[in-house]
Parts: structure tokens; sequence; C-alpha cells
């Protein structure tokens, strides 16, 4: 029979104290598969995407519109819209910023000057970053397990990417390189949020999307031409927005 996964005691800002339970390690890393199974298909959706699109502007669709598709969902699941102080939500915006203004802003703009197996493989490495980031910022020691884990991926990748695919992909490098330096940053501060403040993952997803899908649509407007869309690229926007953002976000957060 399984063990019920312990509830996670939290004080929410208007000084309930609830209980939630922690998912257990087999669930949790089950979704995190799951998500990773359904951004698998983005590099190849995005390099056709942006066939048509310019990069900020897709970027600025696909977020903004999923934050939309999932803040029209909350209600349905019968999930309220939770009592926050102002500087919660301001963490929710910021988690927004970094994630998708700055952090998937820059990845867009990376996979439209390198292949679709250049931009997965460079994302994939954000692990890296994030146990980089834990340890400066949070004096966090990664255990043997893990420094292994890490090693055996760099090995891994020259064996699988050798620097010659990279050639001529400098720039795009650099800035898919930059956008797991905001991601990682991301991740450390929605750890934070779902340890420490009584809210669901839905709406903290959804205000992230909306605020920085939202503001992509600033440069967007300013740095790029008008799309020209055909049905395929709008099929292919809306199902990155429902499936690979909507959904996949909220799993993971």
């Amino acid at each position: 029979m399984a063990v019920p996964a312990p509830a996670k005691i939290s004080e929410s800002t208007d000084g309930q104290v609830t209980a939630r339970r922690t998912p257990t390690l087999a669930r949790a890393l089950g979704l995190a598969w799951l998500t990773t199974l359904i951004w698998g298909s983005s590099f190849i959706l995005i390099k056709y995407g942006l066939k048509e699109i310019q990069p900020l502007g897709f970027a600025a669709v696909r977020y903004s519109f999923g934050g939309f598709i999932l803040l029209a969902y909350l209600p349905f699941a019968r999930v309220s819209m939770p009592r926050l102080s102002a500087k919660i939500w301001g963490l929710f915006a910021l988690a927004g910023l970094l994630a998708y203004t700055v952090g998937q802003g820059l990845f867009y703009v990376g996979q439209d000057q390198v292949s679709a197996l250049t931009g997965s493989f460079f994302y994939s490495l954000a692990p890296i970053f994030v146990l980089l980031l834990q340890a400066i910022h949070l004096r966090w020691r990664p255990t043997g397990l893990q420094v292994t884990g890490v090693a055996g991926v760099i090995v891994g990748a020259l064996i699988f990417y050798p620097l010659q695919i990279a050639a001529g992909q400098w720039l795009g490098i650099l800035l898919l390189l930059a956008s797991n330096v905001s991601t990682g940053y991301y991740l450390l501060l929605t750890r934070y949020l779902r340890t420490t403040v009584n809210t669901s993952a839905g709406w903290l997803t959804a205000v992230a999307l909306l605020v920085g899908g939202g503001i992509l649509y600033l440069p967007a407007l300013l740095l790029e031409r008008p799309p020209n869309m055909s049905l395929g690229a709008l099929l292919i926007i809306a199902w990155l927005a429902a499936v690979n953002t909507a959904l996949a976000y909220t799993i993971w957060n």
C-alpha cells in the first residue's frame, strides 16, 4: 500500500496556517518526465513557426495566449484566486519576467540562429545552471551523485555534440546560454514560492505567463515586422500555447 505524501505546513499571507501535501518522489519524477516529453516537440514546432513569425512576436503570442487559456481554466477547476500580499504578486510577475520576457525571449531569438538540435541540446543544460546558481546564492553544496551527473552530462555533450556542429552558430549559442541563466533564476524563485507560499501552481503560472508574455509585445512591436501567418502557423501557436505552455508549465511548477 502506498504511503501518503507528508503534509507540508505553510502560512499564507493572511496569517492562516494550512497543510499542503508534497508529492512523492516517484510522482514528481513522473510529472517531470511527462513535461520533458511534451517540451521535446517544442523545438521542431518553433523552427517551423519561425519561418513565418519573428521570434519575439512568436514568444509573446505563445506565452500570453497560454496565460489567458490557463486563467480561463482555473475557475472551471475550482481554483480560487489566492489572497496574497502585493509583494508576493510582485514575485509572481518577476518570475514571468525572468522566465518568459528574458529567458524565452533570448531563447527564441537564439533558436532563430541555430538548428532545432542545437536549441534542444543547449536548453537541456538548464539543470547545470540551476546547480551553479544554488551553490552561488544559497550556499548549497551539491552531493557527489549530482556532481557525477553534471560531469556525465558534460562528457556526453562532447561525445554526442562535438564542437564542430556548433560552428557558425555561436551567436545563437551565446543567446541560448544567457537564456539558461535567466531560466535558472526563475526556477530558484518558483522553488521558493512553491515551498513558502500557500498558493496553487496554476495561479503562479498564469500570472507569470501573462506578465512575461505581455511585456514581450513591446520589443516585438518595436523591432520586428508585422506577422503574416498561415493557418499552419496559427495551429502551431495554438498547440504550443495550450499544451506545451499552459499545461506543461503548470505540471512543472
